[in-house]
């Protein structure tokens, strides 16, 4: 609660108690003056609008004890409290002449913003012996005279949400978020460092590329818990060597912590990653297995290609047997793919001859065969479940 927050809440009080306090000191007569009436006997309690469950380390949180009576104070009032549980000790404040209330601050009681995460803190405060009789809270339930309020630490966790995250050495970069909770901002800039442990198989330089140490930071600005999620990124290195998969494994520290702020990794978060690097092998495959043709004519079938080429890559097709002469294919067999391509056609013409009108059909396969690249990349493979086109020349019956 902020002090402007609570001199606003301290005005309605005081405004309230002071309604209560001509409501009980004067009736009105039957000629239309007043008669004072006696006062009510004088207690001391908390004001419960302002009684609190819990409250953050460090806020500024008010409780009030009042001065309930039908006559205004006229004199300063000491109150005395006391409060026990996870946190002890004693003090007391004064409600001064012409004022019914006085304001205690809670998070002053026997701590301190710190930063040691000490979980929450059960706390009991209870009004002692004053100048003033203490309320009978059995008989005015409304005013009370003791109540429990627990103390959070102002903690700021962060960690991973995963622990294991596959990535291919072709998807260029990896990202590194953290993710921040908490119970509010904080007071200085928080720096963490990132760590790449020395258990990681993967190599800088040959699997990603770092540019920097083995440690690097992001700081997260005071006050910006609600902020974007701080993230890094490592470069990957996509290379043509068939080298399995490796991992980089990645640890996060507290580099820096100053000012008043918990900094915790979450129970719920990892403050380590691993990131297994698999090869992203170049695969060909025909986009179709079969093609029903019914017509002489000019085709084409298209051939993929997943991932990126890094070079001038190449597949033959090959027929399956010797070819029918009804059926031509101008030019080379081999499909030439230049880098970054993801696709070629494969073009072949199916002649007349074909159709005798026998009502047959004719299967003719081409197979994809002998992927290779200028570089001998042996990334490079053919899907065995995609390798084979089927045209089945259907030949309509003569009517």
């Amino acid at each position: 609660m902020t002090f402007r927050k609570y001199n606003i809440q301290k005005t309605l009080i005081s405004a309230l108690l002071s309604v209560l306090v001509l409501a009980t000191a004067c009736v009105e007569e039957d000629d239309g003056s007043d008669a004072v009436v006696p006062p009510l006997n004088p207690v001391l309690a908390f004001v419960e609008a302002t009684v609190v469950e819990d409250f953050i380390e460090g806020d500024t949180t008010v409780v009030e004890v009042g001065w309930f009576s039908g006559v205004e104070n006229t004199g300063n009032i000491t109150v005395n409290f006391s409060y026990g549980g996870d946190i002890s000790g004693t003090g007391s404040v004064v409600i001064p002449s012409g004022e019914l209330t006085a304001p205690i601050n809670l998070f002053t009681l026997g701590m301190t913003d710190d930063l040691i995460a000490q979980g929450p803190r059960e706390v009991t405060i209870t009004l002692t012996a004053s100048d003033f009789p203490l309320n009978d809270s059995t008989i005015n339930t409304f005013l009370p005279v003791s109540f429990e309020y627990t103390v959070i630490d102002d903690v700021l966790n962060f960690g991973f949400e995963e622990s294991t995250v596959i990535v291919t050495e072709g998807d260029g970069e990896i990202t590194l978020p953290v993710f921040f909770s908490g119970n509010g901002g904080f007071d200085e800039d928080i720096t963490i460092v990132y760590e790449i442990d020395a258990s990681s198989t993967a190599v800088d330089g040959v699997n990603y590329d770092l540019g920097q140490s083995t440690t690097f930071t992001v700081v997260v600005p005071a006050d910006k818990l609600f902020a974007p999620t701080p993230v890094i990124s490592i470069d990957l290195l996509d290379d043509l060597v068939d080298e399995g998969s490796d991992t980089l494994d990645i640890t996060l520290n507290l580099l820096d912590v100053s000012g008043s702020d918990e900094v915790v990794f979450l129970d719920t978060l990892d403050n380590t990653i691993t990131y297994r690097i698999v090869e992203d092998f170049k695969v060909f495959s025909w986009a179709t297995d079969t093609l029903a043709i019914r017509e002489a004519g000019d085709f084409e079938v298209e051939v993929a290609v997943t991932n990126k080429l890094l070079n001038t890559a190449f597949v033959d097709v090959v027929p399956d047997g010797a070819l029918p002469a009804y059926i031509d294919v101008p030019g080379v067999s081999e499909l030439v793919f230049e880098e970054s391509e993801s696709s070629e056609i494969f073009g072949f013409s199916v002649g007349t001859g074909a159709f005798t009108q026998s009502g047959d059909t004719t299967y003719v396969q081409f197979n994809l065969e002998n992927p290779g690249s200028l570089n001998n990349d042996n990334e490079i493979s053919i899907n065995p479940g995609a390798s084979v086109l089927t045209l089945q020349i259907i030949d309509p019956e003569e009517e």
